[in-house]
């Protein structure tokens, strides 16, 4: 690839070599701090690279990156995470063809996991190693990704206890339609900013979600009928969890 190469009316970082397929790597990240030490270990390693913010993500065209770097810990209000439910709005045709890698500081619990899974990323490297190790002699580090591919779907799934089919992604879009304060409080739900048929079509999305109903014998001796939608107490648990306000 040439000094100074053309992607998407840009120039490309100067670099010594490529990454897969002779393709660049692109950093995402409204951190600019983060964005510039991902720039520096590119650099260090001679990798050819560009930086873009998550806005300027939607609109680019990610044929020319073989790897996209994209900084997941900068949310937007409540979900600590809100960079991943961007990043799905890219399409399974773009992020089947581009490798997205998650960067993060934190460890990722499961259920974010699986949101990165269902955007289309396949690897979560934590920042420290890369900052540690660099990207090696291989492409972006080969033997630094492998140990950092994500779980299949099934599996998080299976192990957060949701239904093996479902989309969590669209019960939080959902949820980031409605007042923070939904979430992020501890108001009872007679209490909470929401009718009685946003509170069911948030439930609707749960179930949709995987969301598990209540034990059927929790309600076998009871006169109330067994709920036909998930409690809201175990909807508002998935999405704290998910949007990172329990840690």
């Amino acid at each position: 690839m040439p000094d100074d190469a053309m992607v998407d009316g840009a120039p490309m970082r100067c670099s010594e070599r490529s990454s897969v397929d002779g393709r660049g790597i692109l950093v995402v990240s409204d951190d600019l701090v983060i964005r510039g030490g991902l720039v520096a270990i590119l650099g260090s390693a001679g990798v050819a690279h560009r930086t873009v913010s998550l806005e300027r993500l939607a609109v680019l065209d990610l044929a020319p990156w073989g790897t996209v770097l994209v900084w997941i810990e900068y949310g937007d209000g409540a979900d600590a995470f809100a960079t991943v439910q961007r990043c799905a709005q890219l399409g399974a045709d773009v992020t089947g063809r581009t490798r997205l890698v998650a960067v993060h500081a934190r460890e990722l619990p499961a259920i974010v996991r699986l949101r990165l899974v269902e955007a289309g990323f396949r690897s979560a490297v934590p920042l420290a190693e890369l900052t540690s190790r660099g990207l090696g002699a291989e492409p972006l580090g080969e033997a630094l990704l492998r140990p950092h591919l994500l779980e299949p779907a099934a599996l998080l799934r299976a192990g957060l206890g949701l239904a093996p089919h479902g989309r969590l992604g669209d019960l939080l879009r959902d949820a980031s339609a409605v007042p923070a304060g939904v979430w992020t409080s501890g108001r009872a739900q007679a209490d909470l900013p929401l009718r009685r048929r946003e509170v069911e079509s948030l439930r609707r999305a749960a179930l949709a979600a995987g969301v598990r109903l209540p034990r059927y014998e929790i309600y076998a001796c009871s006169t109330r009928a067994a709920p036909t939608l998930p409690l809201w107490r175990d909807v508002r648990e998935v999405v704290r969890a998910a949007w990172g306000l329990d840690r």
